[in-house]
């Protein structure tokens, strides 16, 4: 995966529509939600047909009253009127909503099952996501690589406060607990890029805490997951080797993990890979060179709130970080 795949706008990605379902998980989701808007718009129509004829009708009889008996015509209309609001008050919408109650927790069901196959575990920070492979010793951030066509388990809790994992295309919402695991499955069948978020409010940087979802085949997959066992590319070049000192004593390391190094902070991300991600910040900027050094340089600029403090480093401290940071892959 290359960052040619990376529009300039993040949100372009794709189109993060529930009637657009890539996985068999929404495909059920977005029936559900077709079926739901169907049937309002049905009921919604007769609703306004009994209600014209209601109307038109009362004008009738009120004419009728004028020379016939009042009593029996008045008896008539409102046993009528009394078996109308049995009907359309009570009959048909116990039906209705018994009918939505059943189907919604048939696609519940299916939703709480467990395939058996890989387990992935994610981790809600603010405003930031982590993503573990247990089996593989594989730790990333901000994003969820998934074979195409297979489907994959998910253990989703939260560090701090509630979070919710939502990928519209691919995946329901499903709330991150603190104290707590909640689990569901996802599959994605066609390779792609697909757009997940945080769906429940968690702070000043709510909005901009995302992330991609990296639908490969098999292979790249495979390749991809033994890149990420592997420690951190050693610093070769001079300036690689210098960017790997000021990393260390700026302060990086107790914040960041690099695998192979002595970095080994547990507040923010895992570095050891960086490079080959393809965003910034949770999906607030592409992954590029320029955009990392504004970032380093001034994040509560680029995303304030955000729990990475500002650096005292100089311009040339910046350049070796840059060129350190850039050789993660």
């Amino acid at each position: 995966m290359n960052h040619s795949m990376i529009p300039h706008l993040f949100p372009a990605i794709d189109t993060p529509s529930i009637f657009a379902p890539a996985g068999p998980i929404a495909a059920r989701e977005a029936l559900l939600g077709w079926g739901s808007a169907a049937l309002g718009s049905v009921i919604f129509i007769i609703v306004c047909v009994v209600l014209a004829i209601g109307l038109w009708r009362r004008r009738e009889v009120t004419t009728e009253r004028a020379d016939g008996d009042v009593s029996v015509i008045g008896k008539q209309e409102h046993a009528r009127e009394l078996r109308a609001i049995v009907i359309f008050g009570f009959v048909l919408p116990a039906i209705v909503l018994v009918g939505l109650y059943g189907w919604s927790i048939s696609e519940a069901v299916a939703l709480a099952a467990r395939p058996q196959g890989q387990e992935v575990e994610v981790v809600g920070h603010q405003w930031w996501w982590e993503v573990r492979y247990p089996a593989e010793g594989v730790t990333t951030a901000n994003e969820l690589h998934l074979p195409e066509g297979v489907p994959v388990r998910l253990r989703v809790s939260s560090a701090d406060v509630i979070h919710s994992f939502w990928v519209p295309r691919l995946l329901g919402k499903i709330d991150l607990i603190p104290g707590d695991t909640n689990n569901v499955w996802i599959r994605a069948d066609s390779v792609g890029l697909f757009l997940g978020m945080c769906a429940e409010y968690c702070g000043v940087q709510h909005a901009r805490m995302r992330f991609m979802v990296v639908s490969q085949p098999a292979d790249e997959y495979a390749a991809w997951l033994a890149s990420e066992r592997t420690a951190a590319r050693s610093a070769v070049t001079p300036t690689e080797m210098e960017g790997e000192k000021q990393f260390m004593e700026a302060g990086c390391a107790g914040c960041h993990t690099v695998r192979g190094t002595a970095a080994a902070g547990i507040e923010g991300p895992d570095l050891t890979h960086f490079a080959s991600r393809l965003t910034i910040g949770a999906g607030t900027l592409p992954n590029t060179r320029g955009n990392l050094a504004g970032w380093i340089a001034n994040p509560q600029h680029i995303k304030p709130g955000n729990h990475m403090p500002e650096l005292p480093i100089t311009g040339p401290q910046l350049q070796s970080i840059l060129d350190y940071v850039g050789a993660l892959r």
